[in-house]
């Protein structure tokens, strides 16, 4: 198997690259009397896409899978506790979404690469950049309008995913 490297050497003159998409989003100094996010997570307060309810919070009692193979989807039984009363009556069939945090060694790993050490735990507002030429541009309603960095990495990007296109051609 070839690595990037030989890749580029052999392909080098073929490979093409669409252009990167437009710059839309901007994250601004946040004023210091601005309040900080709650310490629950960033994005509980936000619409989630597909959302049907608000975000509850809830912790895993217990879990166990219930089918699994090679040519079936894996089915999962999950007991949800809570430590308030929630207003909401599950059925069969509902869909859960998950707001995760990334590993703390993660982000820490990431804040050093970017030499962010001393402005980690400042607050950000995050704008539509007035200076965009993409039309219609708007923050996306999941993405919390105030943020310090490090919630921002821990919360609200998924630091184990493989890189997405947009983000390579960025």
């Amino acid at each position: 198997m070839l690595n990037i490297a030989e890749l580029v050497e052999k392909y080098g003159d073929n490979l093409t690259i669409p252009p990167a998409p437009v710059k839309f989003i901007k994250l601004v100094d946040a004023e210091s009397d601005e309040e900080q996010p709650k310490t629950e997570h960033l994005q509980s307060s936000c619409i989630q896409p597909f959302c049907a309810t608000r975000v509850f919070q809830y912790k895993i009692s217990n879990h166990k899978i219930t089918a699994q193979g090679e040519d079936i989807k894996t089915v999962y039984d999950v007991v949800l506790a809570s430590d308030s009363e929630v207003d909401y009556r599950w059925t069969p069939g509902d869909t859960v979404g998950i707001l995760t945090k990334n590993l703390d060694e993660d982000v820490d790993s990431l804040v050093d690469h970017l030499e962010l050490q001393s402005t980690q735990h400042k607050l950000y507002r995050v704008e539509v950049d007035p200076a965009t030429k993409k039309k219609a541009a708007k923050v996306p309603v999941y993405i919390p309008k105030l943020v310090p960095l490090r919630k921002l990495f821990s919360e609200c990007l998924d630091l184990k995913s493989i890189p997405k296109k947009l983000f390579i051609r960025a």
